[in-house]
């Protein structure tokens, strides 16, 4: 059988998620409403907490990235190589 769910791994989630709202809301929201629902279920359905559990931490890496992408290329966009001078 597999590893009991672990509460502290839910409220971790939780936490990171929370904090990619910052780079990424568009993943993060969900990854902070399946951490909810992981903290929820630890006791009553373990099965279902590490499920939700791992799906938050899976958004949170794919906010990370996300955000990451959206912040060079908002960069790159500002650059002042970016702008065309040749009108």
């Amino acid at each position: 059988m597999g590893r009991p769910a672990n509460q502290g791994n839910a409220i971790a989630a939780l936490i990171v998620s929370a904090l990619m709202l910052c780079l990424c809301w568009l993943f993060a929201l969900p990854a902070v409403i399946l951490s909810i629902i992981g903290m929820v279920q630890v006791n009553s359905n373990p099965k279902a907490s590490r499920g939700c559990t791992l799906a938050a931490w899976i958004l949170v890496a794919v906010a990370a990235v996300a955000g990451i992408l959206y912040w060079m290329w908002y960069g790159w966009a500002l650059s002042p190589s970016s702008y065309d001078y040749y009108y």
